[in-house]
């Protein structure tokens, strides 16, 4: 904070709750900002506590990211969000590039980039009358007897470089898109070598994306997508060297008609025979015209007797082989598509926590900065402080890398003599005159700082120029080279004056060097990373002849880090370009407020009905509901996020709070369907399709667990609906589900309120909050999932 204070004497180190005022005293500006900084750092921790590192109330999140209805921009959304206990507020939702505190015209493009991290930097800003005129009271004459503390935000992205696995998930998507589009090409020109050799050079680059992925890919589906390419490359060197030629199947298949006379046992077993190949044709091949033909030749073949047919066959198996690589080489790969969904699933898994994931190193750079730190001393050679006046040391970094080290500057006002500059003429500044002294203080020779707050809120630092000229009559500053020209007029361009050493304003940083300011002052820095404002304050007072620092248990002088300014980070939100547009993964965390009443989590996935509820919930209420229905108080997967159950040996488990008679658990009880998931190529609506499936009662779960075709059903749906996901529907009946209490039948009460909560990966979902509630007898119960 640049203002004209005496010192700063918060330490959180002493534990201090409040500071106490005594009657008859002198009132210093020190005690009541050291007040609200205890407030402030109270109010902060508390929040950390209760939030964790970054979080947004369910009922009022912010800064989520989102696409523009032009398609083109992303806006943030109104809201508020914490970041370290930092409280950010967004008033309403805004386009990225209009947000308040960040001219996003100043950001670095990122040419050639298919990933961004969207993230959000906050901190605490100080803020003069310069910055805000509204803090003058214009009735005193216009004095700034206060400044302020304000909360600011920015809304930023970072490139995702590096051979990540977020980038491989997007470029995966985006090959996956055209291998289906691809392979639906091929179905339609009935297996053309040059689409099957087109295939090829896409699934090579794929498996290229993978195998440089990076040392933390999965290697057992690595090697498995290794495996497999290599097998379509032999097959379609096979369809290359021998391809199929049908001259003369015809005239063969109508000379084993004519010489064949089988008995009606015979044509029997091998129609069977024939309806089978043509199960195996059919799921491997489909529509394929060619094998079509072939299929209708060989069952008319199949009139033959079982001896000639056997002699014969494998002339007819040959052919029927050979037809069946290309179909064969689709099936194989639309297998590759689905291993590469797998492998992409275990790419969104790796960075849930964005915070911990290695990958991204330069986010966690910025989290995890280790700053250098500054000690401070009189000289020793001398009487210590020599200075006539009690002053507030300021040393601020200016630029961390300006010529390979860091550079910095330092005044003895805290910095806090500054005035507004109201026009840029070259090297001339028209400025306001600061109350008090006016142009005195800004004498002849002295160095001065040129910035705008733009600038200032992109952690740009400002021009240092000196003054070799002024007239107090015109408010007028001659500095010793041109100024940049600033647009006064849109911006608010201050002028700061800083102190000097042996005629320079800027100082380079060796560790472990000691610098004399003035007056036997001296500091030295330690080896960190610097950034630009990073700041200490050194009160020096005149009593002591020396200067307020901690000292450790030798007496020795302490290196402590910054006083400021603190940046807090949280991530929002992975954009992913692909040719279907910007893909948004929403980073953000979520948070319900104590007294919403959302369900406590017990650690068993995601705490939908845990058996293990609140234990000081009002049980005698529970059980007056509970004689008069049945009620859902558990299921074995988490509501609308993925399903990573073994539909056919674990099933989905709806368990209740009694057992129901086991006569009301027949199949029309419970009904579980799939229809597609997400955005589609066609954009078309689908009919939900009912799952097979076996119904079983295990004590007080009703446990539904799909029959042996399921699988490939699901696999067939999605080739046709061309989707990643599906998502799976389950609905039992509240009218058909019922136990006997006592000679009366009760039957669910399924109603469950929905929660908002957060999915394994990010963005929202719907929790379910169990037991299901109310009385309403027969009333069904709903749950979701995605496959």
């Amino acid at each position: 904070m640049k203002a004209d204070v005496s010192r700063s004497t918060f330490d959180p180190r002493k534990h201090y709750a409040g500071v106490i005022m005594q009657q008859g005293r002198v009132q210093l500006d020190a005690d009541w900002n050291e007040q609200q900084a205890i407030v402030r750092r109270r109010l902060r921790v508390q929040a950390q506590d209760l939030i964790g590192e970054a979080g947004a109330p369910l009922h009022a999140a912010g800064f989520g990211i989102a696409l523009h209805e032009d398609s083109t921009r992303l806006t943030i959304s109104g809201g508020r969000y914490y970041v370290d206990g930092l409280l950010c507020e967004n008033e309403r939702a805004v386009c990225w590039d209009e947000q308040p505190y960040l001219d996003v015209t100043a950001e670095p493009e990122h040419g050639g980039v298919i990933a961004h991290l969207y993230y959000l930097d906050a901190w605490e800003r100080h803020v003069s009358a310069l910055e805000d005129p509204n803090l003058r009271e214009v009735a005193l004459g216009g004095p700034d007897t206060t400044t302020r503390i304000q909360n600011v935000w920015q809304v930023r992205r970072m490139p995702i470089t590096k051979r990540s696995f977020v980038e491989d998930a997007g470029e995966l998507r985006r090959r996956e898109h055209e291998l289906y589009e691809r392979l639906g090409e091929l179905e339609e020109t009935s297996g053309d070598r040059r689409a099957l050799e087109a295939i090829l050079t896409d699934v090579r680059e794929i498996v290229e994306i993978v195998a440089t992925s990076g040392h933390r890919r999965p290697t057992r589906l690595q090697e498995q997508l290794e495996r497999r390419i290599d097998e379509l490359v032999e097959e379609l060197q096979e369809i290359k060297e021998a391809p199929p030629d049908l001259s003369g199947l015809e005239h063969l298949v109508h000379e084993l008609i004519e010489t064949a006379r089988p008995s009606e046992a015979q044509a029997e077993h091998l129609r069977r025979k024939m309806r089978s190949l043509d199960r195996t044709v059919d799921e491997h091949v489909g529509r394929h015209a060619v094998v079509r033909a072939l299929r209708k030749l060989v069952a008319e073949a199949a009139q033959l007797t079982l001896h000639e047919f056997d002699s014969h066959a494998g002339h007819v198996r040959a052919m029927v082989e050979v037809l069946e690589h290309a179909p064969e080489f689709r099936r194989r790969a639309f297998d590759l598509l689905e291993m590469l969904l797998d492998y992409e699933r275990e790419l969104d898994e790796l960075p849930v926590d964005l915070s911990r994931d290695e990958e991204i190193q330069e986010f966690e750079s910025l989290r995890r900065r280790r700053p250098g730190a500054l000690a401070a001393r009189t000289y020793s050679g001398e009487a210590g402080y020599s200075g006539l006046d009690n002053l507030l040391y300021r040393v601020e970094i200016h630029d961390p890398s300006a010529s390979g080290k860091p550079t910095f500057k330092w005044s003895n006002a805290n910095a806090s003599v500054a005035a507004l500059v109201l026009e840029v003429q070259d090297a001339d500044l028209l400025v306001e005159p600061p109350a008090g002294d006016g142009m005195a203080l800004f004498p002849l020779q002295a160095f001065v700082e040129i910035s705008d707050v733009r600038a200032e809120l992109a952690g740009m630092a400002g021009e240092i120029a000196k003054i070799l000229d002024s007239d107090a009559d015109l408010g007028r500053l001659s500095l010793d080279e041109p100024v940049k020209a600033h647009p006064v007029d849109e911006r608010i361009v201050i002028v700061r004056r800083w102190n000097d050493t042996d005629g320079h304003a800027l100082r380079e940083i060796e560790e472990g060097t000691w610098y004399e300011l003035e007056h036997g002052i001296e500091v030295s820095f330690s080896r960190g990373s610097y950034a630009t404002g990073d700041y200490w304050l050194i009160p020096a007072r005149t009593a002591t002849q020396s200067v307020e620092w901690p000292r450790d248990g030798e007496g020795l002088p302490e290196h402590r880090e910054p006083a400021g300014i603190r940046h807090r980070y949280a991530p929002l939100a992975i954009v992913t370009s692909s040719p279907r547009g910007l893909e948004i993964r929403d980073k953000r965390r979520f948070f319900a407020p104590l007294t919403r009443g959302a369900p406590h989590d017990h650690g068993h996935g995601d705490g939908d009905g845990d058996r293990d509820r609140d234990r000081d919930r009002d049980e005698a209420g529970e059980r007056e509901t509970r004689r008069h229905a049945l009620h859902v108080t558990n299921i074995n997967w988490d509501n609308d996020d993925e399903l990573a159950l073994d539909l056919e040996n674990e099933g989905l488990r709806v368990e209740l709070d009694r057992a129901p008679d086991p006569q009301s658990i027949q199949p029309q009880a419970v009904v579980v369907t799939v229809e597609p998931y997400g955005d589609r190529p066609d954009n078309a609506s689908h009919t939900p399709v009912v799952l097979n499936g076996d119904l079983m009662l295990d004590d007080r779960s009703i446990v539904w667990r799909a029959t042996r075709d399921v699988n490939a059903r699901i696999i067939e749906l999605r080739n046709t609906w061309r989707v990643h996901n599906v998502l799976l529907h389950v609905l039992v009946k509240g009218h058909a589900v019922w136990a006997d209490d006592g000679g009366t039948l009760i039957y669910l009460a399924g109603r469950a309120y929905h929660v908002p909560a957060q999915k394994q990966r990010g963005g929202l979902r719907v929790k379910l909050q169990l037991p299901s509630r109310g009385d309403e007898s027969g009333s069904d119960f709903e749950g979701w999932g995605i496959l």
